[in-house]
């Protein structure tokens, strides 16, 4: 969330999985998100919660406030689904609800 806040396409390249994207489909898509799709989107978040389905699958409960700089925004609760690649927890991009950030890559 905070590589996503910050528009850090490096960490969101790495980050992310979207099947069988390359990591340079992957970044395209981030950088046409963050730069383009997003640029004046402002949030906040904070984690509330995790679960582990099994050791290679799980996610991140997130309390969002999309909008935060507009009056009356409110939390509205998501969820990060995340399993492992190649050793390492990658988030499941593809699978995030649409309404959490304007033009989430897809695959």
């Amino acid at each position: 969330m905070d590589a996503l806040a910050r528009s850090d396409v490096d960490k969101l390249t790495s980050l992310s999985d979207l099947g069988t994207e390359t990591p340079d489909e992957i970044r395209k898509k981030w950088q046409f998100a963050t730069e383009v799709s997003a640029k004046h989107y402002n949030f906040g978040w904070q984690i509330t919660g995790e679960m582990q389905a099994d050791p290679t699958d799980g996610s991140v409960k997130l309390s969002i406030k999309r909008n935060i700089t507009s009056p009356g925004t409110y939390d509205e609760n998501y969820a990060l689904p995340m399993h492992v690649v190649d050793g390492k927890w990658k988030v499941k991009v593809g699978e995030i609800n649409s309404t959490m950030y304007p033009g989430l890559p897809r695959a």
